[in-house]
């Protein structure tokens, strides 16, 4: 006799709002969305599933809040840092990925319209079609989605040219977005807010900034359904280079100099540590590598910023890159789809926990030597028993603003490494926090550490926003300790 199926509370009606091909609450599905891309232990949630419209995720939050059954949204499972904590064994995943359609791409205004399960690559490479550039995500071009990054991530995250862009959010006009009672809002000048306006063509004329709410919000306020993005032309020139430097107080400098030159002469600009040089080309090179890309119209324009870039770099002390660094350069801060292209051994080194960080430019320094002297205290002896190796970078994000990590390779088939990198990795991420920078990843776990930092005002704030938006605590319960 067969055994009898005991389904979740909510299984019937999920099924009626979306099918029943797209609600799965067997172990085997939960396991595989209880954990993400990250080395942290996971948590199961109760049920999975899969809407294809803002309305079918506006009827699942009805449903929610009418059962008390807390909901997680999830787009490519590209974050690091734990699974949301929610309710275990019950909560519902809204997996957002069949929400992958890109709706409008408007010539006139430049501007495009996506779902926001749309993977960064394949909204990249329709935009490309176009003759159009939007800057989303770097390393997880292929698997990242709009939604989750947005959501997920410092600033909504930025691509190889945050250096002179900045963060993605910053190139979002508006979103649509299912709030905790289930309500769908506009937010920008668009249609959602004045009912003559087809066009959502800025974020900041209908006054508080909605859209920023949203933005790393980690979807505690709501479900980020679609976003409405800046386009760019497509520069007919990027070259790459590449310059080492002795030390990191050279390279930093020579960073330091340039990102405070008006106009920018970089398009994108990375600056990897001697240990991080060996991983990416298997070359024992014992110098910081400053690799870059130049972008403009014409051969004039471009060899000009090549020449303030070769002036900065040389008056810092560096000299010119081999053809390995060059080649390096043209896969990581050049081509936009980098983990196909960049001419790298780094994958082989094994599985890597990602520590970044976000700090103001002028502390950069002092708190990047004071990580590297704790590392080397206090984990010295682990990178020897476990063949740990470091990749770190700084690299700018805008202006006045720094993106670092501390990055650590480790044989994922070693469970006893994967532990010890799990309590390294979490020790890490706090001090980057004590220190007074910000973690660039705040999800899962990554958000307790930073709400702990929190000044009691505004963890105050911040907790009567989320109590006033979703009463109920149904979106995310637990992000940034709420």
């Amino acid at each position: 006799m067969e055994p009898e199926v005991r389904h979740h509370e909510i299984y019937d009606l999920l099924c009626e709002i979306v099918g029943s091909d797209y609600v799965a609450d067997d172990d085997f599905a939960k396991l595989t969305y209880s954990c993400d891309a990250g080395i942290y232990p996971g948590i199961s949630p109760g049920i999975i599933v899969r809407p294809k419209s803002s309305e079918e995720v506006a009827d699942i939050i009805k449903l929610a809040n009418r059962t008390g059954t807390p909901v997680i949204p999830r787009g490519g499972g590209a974050s690091l840092f734990g699974f949301p904590r929610g309710e275990p064994g019950r909560s519902i995943v809204i997996d957002l990925t069949r929400m992958d359609e890109v709706i409008n791409i408007d010539e006139k205004n430049r501007i495009v319209t996506v779902e926001a399960g749309t993977t960064c690559s394949k909204l990249a490479t329709i935009v490309k079609r176009k003759g159009y550039h939007l800057p989303t995500v770097w390393f997880t071009y292929y698997y990242a989605t709009i939604g989750g990054l947005l959501a997920g991530v410092v600033g909504g995250g930025g691509d190889k040219d945050f250096a002179s862009i900045g963060a993605t959010g910053d190139i979002v006009n508006g979103f649509k977005v299912v709030l905790p009672n289930g309500d769908i809002i506009q937010t920008g000048s668009g249609p959602g807010t004045n009912t003559n306006q087809i066009t959502t063509f800025t974020r900041n004329c209908p006054g508080p900034d909605l859209t920023g709410l949203f933005i790393n919000s980690c979807g505690m306020f709501g479900v980020i359904t679609e976003a409405t993005l800046q386009l760019f032309p497509i520069p007919r020139i990027n070259e790459p280079g590449s310059f080492l430097f002795d030390n990191v107080d050279s390279s930093w400098q020579a960073i330091y100099s340039l990102m405070h030159r008006y106009p920018i002469p970089y398009s994108s600009l990375i600056g990897i540590s001697p240990e991080g040089v060996k991983i990416i080309t298997g070359e024992e090179i014992d110098k910081w590598a400053f690799l870059y890309a130049v972008r403009g119209d014409s051969s004039e324009e471009v060899s000009a910023k090549h020449k303030m870039i070769e002036t900065i770099c040389k008056d810092a002390g560096g000299t010119s890159g081999s053809e390995i660094t060059d080649r390096v350069a043209q896969g990581a801060v050049v081509t936009a789809e980098v983990m196909r292209e960049t001419p790298s051994k780094a994958y082989l080194k094994g599985a890597v926990a990602t520590h970044e960080f976000i700090a103001p430019a002028g502390d950069l320094l002092q708190l990047y030597k004071t990580m590297d002297a704790e590392i080397k205290k206090r984990y010295t002896d682990d990178f020897e028993k476990y063949h740990l190796m470091r990749r770190d970078y700084l690299a700018p994000w805008g202006r006045g603003v720094i993106f670092g990590a501390i990055n650590i390779y480790y044989d994922a088939a070693d469970l006893e490494a994967v532990k010890r990198v799990a309590v390294i990795s979490r020790e890490v991420n706090t001090l980057y926090v004590k220190l007074g920078a910000f973690l660039d990843l705040p999800q899962g776990y990554a958000s307790q550490i930073t709400a702990f930092y929190f000044s009691p005002t505004y963890f105050n704030f911040l907790r009567t926003l989320k109590s006033i938006i979703d009463p109920n605590n149904i979106m995310c319960p637990g992000i940034y300790n709420l």
